[in-house]
C-alpha cells in the first residue's frame, strides 16, 4: 500500500467515524488573556466546529495558562 492510499484510507475511516457518533477532541490554545484566545479560538472551537459537523464534534478548549503549562512547555501548542 503506497502512502497517498494509507493516508487516504486513514481520513476515510476517521471521516467514517464522524459520521457514525459524537467525536470529542481536546484543544490546548493560545495564552487565555489574549484577544485571539477569546475571540477567535474560543468560539472556532466551542461553537463553530460544533455547528459544522453537525454537533458531531466536540471540542474541549482550554488556553494552556488554564491547564497548568508554562510558556517554555507549550512549543507544540
Amino acid at each position: 500500500m503506497t502512502p497517498k492510499i494509507a493516508l487516504a484510507a486513514a481520513f476515510a475511516a476517521v471521516a467514517g467515524l464522524a459520521q457514525a457518533q459524537e467525536v470529542t477532541i481536546t484543544v490546548v490554545g493560545n495564552l487565555g488573556i489574549t484577544t485571539q484566545s477569546k475571540t477567535i479560538e474560543a468560539p472556532f472551537w466551542t461553537q463553530r466546529i460544533r455547528e459544522v459537523s453537525g454537533g458531531r464534534i466536540v471540542a474541549n478548549f482550554r488556553p494552556w495558562n488554564e491547564i497548568g503549562l508554562k510558556g517554555p512547555r507549550c512549543s507544540a501548542c
